[in-house]
Order: C-alpha cells, then sequence, then structure tokens
C-alpha cells in the first residue's frame, strides 16, 4: 500500500505514531531511552516551533500530538527521528537502528476527537497492563505540565480542550483515569489509520 502523502497545514493538531522496526523492542533501557526522546523533541520544537501536546513512549512504539504553526511537520519529524535512529545506532554499537517506517499521522479536526485521542494516548500504558493509573507511567508527558522537563520542553494546551488549561495536573490524571475510551480504544486505533482522524461504525 502507498504510503500517505502529509497534508502541511497549521489548522488542526496531528497525532504522530511510529514504533521500531519488526516491531522489537528498544534495545536501551526506558530510563536512557526517554531522555534521549526528549532531549531531540526539545531541540525540534525550539528549531521548527512546533507546539508539543502530549507524548507517550513505550517499549516499542511512541504516540504523539503536535501542532505546526509553521506547516512543518514532515521537516521536524525528519530532523527529530533521524538523530534519534543515529543515536541509538551509535549507542547500540552494531547494525543501525531504524524505526519500522517513516511514521504515521492523522488529522484531528473535532475538539471531541480530540479529547478522545488525548486520553487515548495517555491511557496507552494502562491498556497495556504496565499500570493501572496514568500518572504511574514514567515516560509519559503527563507529568510535564506543571514542571517542564527542559526549557523548551513546554506543552501546549490545545484550543478544543479549552478545560485542560483550566485544570491543575492532579485535575487533568483524575480526568485521564476516568474517562471511558478504553472501551472504544479499537476504534480509535483504525481511526487514526486514516488522513483526518474519525471514529466509525466498525
Amino acid at each position: 500500500m502507498p504510503r500517505k502523502l502529509v497534508i502541511l497545514q497549521n489548522e488542526f493538531p496531528y497525532h504522530v505514531f511510529n514504533r521500531s522496526h519488526d516491531k522489537h523492542f528498544f534495545q536501551v533501557p526506558l530510563p536512557e531511552l526517554w531522555e534521549l526522546f526528549i532531549e531531540e523533541i526539545s531541540r525540534g520544537i525550539k528549531i521548527y516551533e512546533i507546539q508539543l501536546h502530549s507524548f507517550v513512549l513505550m517499549g516499542n512504539h511512541y504516540h504523539m500530538i503536535l501542532s505546526t504553526p509553521n506547516q512543518n511537520l514532515s521537516s521536524f519529524m525528519q530532523y527529530f527521528q533521524s538523530r534519534v535512529a543515529r543515536k541509538l545506532s551509535i549507542g547500540l554499537g552494531k547494525n543501525s537502528f531504524r524505526f519500522q517506517a517513516r511514521y504515521k499521522w492523522s488529522m484531528i479536526t473535532d475538539p471531541g476527537h480530540y479529547k478522545n485521542v488525548f486520553s487515548y494516548v495517555y491511557l496507552n500504558p494502562v491498556r497495556a497492563n504496565i499500570c493501572q493509573k496514568v500518572e504511574d507511567y514514567a515516560f509519559s508527558t503527563i507529568h510535564s505540565y506543571e514542571t517542564p522537563h527542559t526549557d523548551n520542553f513546554r506543552l501546549h494546551y490545545h484550543p478544543y480542550f479549552e478545560k485542560c488549561a483550566e485544570m491543575s495536573q492532579a485535575e487533568l490524571i483524575g480526568y485521564l483515569n476516568d474517562s471511558n475510551v478504553n472501551h472504544f480504544a479499537e476504534k480509535i486505533r483504525i481511526g487514526l489509520k486514516k488522513k483526518v482522524f474519525e471514529i466509525g461504525n466498525k
């Protein structure tokens, strides 16, 4: 199947996903991997002026929601993933690390859909039975809303979820833990394969 051409725009946020080649687990401890990903995202934020809304790193993949005021998703992603792959290859000292594909993306054009995808991303470790609550997973930006990881690494509240900006971190965590998104997670997963996210009836 030919890969879909990236729609470069600054009106809607994107969900972006990628995994390691052949779904193998990253051969680096997650604490080290987290620091590497955050370092390179921070560099990318400074250079490309993207707005990051959420990021969760799992054992063999990641999820990200971001906006691109400069309509430059492709440039940011090429920079970010190539630097991560290069540093992982050097660190592993053997075969070059590579992601499974360029990356997968979907535009989120509806406020209700945004809230569902936002919750879906943060509840990923819960669905995987790694933890029972979102705050128990260390490799997630849910811990960065009140305390930015670095000067460049600051999360942006998207207008689609205005209530989020009014919440404390504890209130946001409570909102996510109370979400029923996991009941229709498969529909969200399928919807995120489309250029414009939607939840179908199947």
